[in-house]
C-alpha cells in the first residue's frame, strides 16, 4: 500500500492546535493535510483569511476543492476537527 502524505513528512513533527492555525493563518497561508471525508484519502490544502471591517472569511482549499468555509474561527476549528487536519508548525 501507497504511504500517506503524513508518512512522507514524518520526519516533521505536525500539529492539531487549531487554535493556534486560526492565529497563523491571518499573516500568512499555511499549508495542511486533510483527510477527505468522502474518500478516506489524505490531501495538502492550504489556508486563506481574508477581512473586513466588520466580517471574516477563513478557508481551507485544494486546488478544485473548498473544504472549509466559515465567517468566524470557531465554525473553522470544527471543520478542522471534522477533516482531521495538521499542519507544520
Amino acid at each position: 500500500m501507497g504511504k500517506t502524505i503524513a508518512d512522507k513528512i514524518s520526519c516533521y513533527s505536525t500539529s492539531r492546535d487549531y487554535v493556534r492555525l486560526t492565529e497563523k493563518m491571518k499573516s500568512s497561508s499555511v499549508i495542511c493535510i486533510l483527510t477527505d471525508p468522502d474518500t478516506g484519502e489524505q490531501r495538502l490544502a492550504r489556508t486563506r483569511y481574508i477581512a473586513g471591517d466588520t466580517w471574516e472569511d477563513y478557508s481551507l482549499d485544494t486546488s478544485g476543492s473548498n473544504y472549509i468555509r466559515a465567517s468566524n474561527s470557531m465554525a473553522f476549528l470544527n471543520g478542522c476537527i471534522k477533516l482531521n487536519v495538521e499542519y507544520i508548525p
